[in-house]
């Protein structure tokens, strides 16, 4: 509504001058005050509909828009003296009524764009990483992993022949040779799951506008392949309640007392 009025309030006060109403209607409204207001608002409510959209992912965006919302709420020094202190009161309530926890910081680490985490220090980012390996061992999705990238060595590579018992050091053939390097490889499977945190982090990702971050992480499966599975069950979860709260409501208004006895 103060949007609608900031808009329009040039053509109501011509209108009202015609008519001789300005003093009646105008003259105890500070106009720079209601723009600086409703610009506050406005980007508020821009942060709230993308927070709550229904069809995309949300949970990457919520730590971007926090950042976002209180750099905005910084107070400048030409601000009115009412909307320092309005700024004051939304910085306050964004600290004490926003809940952040490390899915977060992890859903935003997904996203490949923010996933450099620029803003973090050296200490947080590791810290970062540490929990996106905790959280794949906690679903499970590092033992998945390692079985299938075990088939294609364990189904190509032939059965190794018995070593006779006295073997000169410099008696190895080339197949014993690859043989005991993919051996290896796969022994150590744990931690090349682990390096593809790392990998991911170094590597220059894109993504374009109009795909989504869920579209992005199927395209890239095969080059991260527990990441991707990680993405799909972390960045499923909202952002917040509204999307549920909003089919309550309208399924409230379906069936409520006036409309069961309809035939």
């Amino acid at each position: 509504m103060l949007n609608s009025i900031d808009i329009s309030f040039e053509e109501i006060e011509e209108i009202l001058l015609q008519k001789k109403e300005y003093p009646v209607y105008l003259d105890k409204i500070d106009w720079m005050l209601l723009n600086n207001v409703s610009e506050i608002l406005s980007f508020f409510k821009k942060a709230s509909e993308q927070l709550s959209a229904d069809q995309e992912p949300t949970l990457y965006l919520v730590l971007p828009w926090i950042n976002k919302l209180k750099i905005f709420c910084q107070i400048k020094a030409d601000d009115l003296a009412v909307i320092k202190q309005f700024k004051s009161i939304l910085l306050k309530f964004i600290n004490e009524k926003t809940w952040l926890t490390q899915l977060h910081d992890i859903s935003t680490f997904l996203y490949p764009i923010t996933k450099n985490l620029s803003s973090y220090s050296q200490y947080e980012k590791s810290s970062i990483h540490k929990a996106t390996r905790r959280m794949l061992k906690t679903l499970n999705i590092l033992e998945e992993n390692q079985e299938i990238q075990q088939i294609g060595p364990i189904i190509n590579i032939a059965k190794p022949k018995k070593k006779p018992k006295k073997m000169r050091k410099d008696d190895y053939s080339q197949e014993d040779v690859m043989l005991e390097f993919a051996l290896a490889s796969q022994d150590d499977s744990s931690e090349h799951d682990e390096d593809e945190i790392e990998r991911y982090a170094k590597a220059k990702l894109v993504i374009s506008n109009e795909e989504s971050v869920l579209q992005w992480w199927k395209k890239w499966s095969i080059n991260y392949r527990t990441l991707s599975v990680l993405a799909r069950s972390l960045l499923g979860i909202p952002a917040s309640s509204c999307t549920s709260e909003r089919i309550f409501s309208a399924t409230g208004r379906i069936l409520e007392q006036r409309r069961q006895k309809l035939r």
